[in-house]
């Protein structure tokens, strides 16, 4: 299995479909999981399926939801993800105009995309996703601890 070498925690480089389908089957609820897979596959609607996934928190599991506490600087950020065990390489799912989507980066590099691009996914593992701060100004991890 090919590596994406930062340190001995970078996340495995495998497949975009992978990483998308490892996310929705974990956190999204079970009724709106085959939409969704389906919209992020389809270049036409993945940008507005993306704004939905950023925004509303009905289509998540509610029980692997994490409100965030009140940090703002990317140290700050970096060290909480870490504390439920992220790694030190993230894949993103972002706005294709921000030129990050679909793409494996450094932890940093991925909250700052995350903070300044809008909409954006971390996802650290099948177990742990990082979602950017929303219009309503709450940001969430999904943590999912089984």
């Amino acid at each position: 299995m090919n590596i994406t070498a930062i340190n001995d925690k970078a996340i495995p480089f495998l497949s975009k479909e992978y990483y998308e389908s490892a996310f929705v089957n974990n956190f999204i609820v079970k009724q709106r999981r085959k939409r969704v897979l389906f919209e992020l596959s389809s270049k036409k609607k993945r940008g507005h399926i993306l704004h939905k996934l950023w925004s509303a928190t009905d289509l998540y599991i509610t029980d692997y939801m994490i409100p965030f506490p009140e940090i703002h600087s990317n140290e700050e950020i970096k060290c909480f993800l870490y504390k439920y065990g992220a790694k030190s390489t993230c894949y993103v799912m972002s706005h294709e105009l921000s030129g990050f989507d679909k793409s494996i980066m450094p932890i940093d590099k991925g909250i700052t995309v995350a903070q300044e691009s809008c909409p954006t996914i971390l996802i650290f593992s099948d177990k742990m996703v990082f979602l950017g701060e929303n219009e309503f100004y709450k940001r969430y991890l999904l943590f999912r601890n089984c």
